[in-house]
C-alpha cells in the first residue's frame, strides 16, 4: 500500500493555513482512519512540550468520525520527541486529499507523557457552535485518557 496524499489544515471557517505533502501508511475505510508520514519542512517551531525542527518525522492519524488527529514526532533518528494532537473536525478524506478544520485547542506531550494543553484561550473565542465545542472539548478529554493509559497510538510512551 503506498500513495502520495496533499494534507490541508484549514481553520475553523474552512480556510486553508497550509498543506503539504504526505506518504500513505496504511488505511481502514471501515473504520474511517488513515495513517500518513511526512517530514516536517519548516526550520523549527514550538511545539509546547517538546521543539519541532527541520526533518522531524511524524506519523499522523486523521479520522472520518473523531474530533481529533495525532501526530507522533520522531528526530530523523527515530527518537520519540513527542506528540502532538490537534482538535478538529472529523477530517475528510478522500484518495488523494486529507482535510482537517482545526480548532485551535491543541495537546502537546512528551515521551514522559507529560502533557500541555495549549490555546485554550484562542479556542474559546472561537465563534463555533456550543454543541460542537461540547464535542471538542470531550474529544481533548478522550485524548487525555488514551495518553495517560500510553493506549493506541500513545504506545510508545510505555518505552519511554
Amino acid at each position: 500500500m503506498h500513495g502520495t496524499y496533499t494534507v490541508y489544515k484549514l481553520d475553523h471557517t474552512g480556510r486553508e493555513k497550509l498543506h503539504y505533502p504526505a506518504e500513505l501508511l496504511a488505511r481502514n475505510t471501515v473504520q474511517g482512519h488513515i495513517a500518513v508520514s511526512a517530514v516536517f519542512a519548516l526550520d523549527s517551531a514550538d511545539g509546547g512540550a517538546f521543539e519541532l525542527t527541520k526533518g522531524d518525522r511524524m506519523v499522523e492519524h486523521f479520522f472520518e468520525d473523531r474530533y481529533y488527529n495525532v501526530f507522533e514526532v520522531s528526530s530523523p533518528d527515530g527518537t520519540l520527541k513527542g506528540y502532538y494532537c490537534n482538535i478538529t473536525r472529523p477530517a475528510v478524506l478522500t484518495d488523494t486529499e486529507i482535510r482537517a478544520d482545526d480548532l485551535a485547542l491543541d495537546i502537546s506531550v512528551n515521551p514522559a507523557g507529560e502533557y500541555m494543553i495549549l490555546d485554550k484561550d484562542e479556542f474559546d473565542e472561537l465563534p463555533i457552535p456550543d454543541h460542537e465545542r461540547t464535542v471538542a472539548l470531550s474529544a481533548a478529554e478522550t485524548l487525555l485518557a488514551l495518553i495517560q493509559e500510553a493506549s493506541w497510538p500513545f504506545e510508545r510512551l510505555r518505552a519511554s
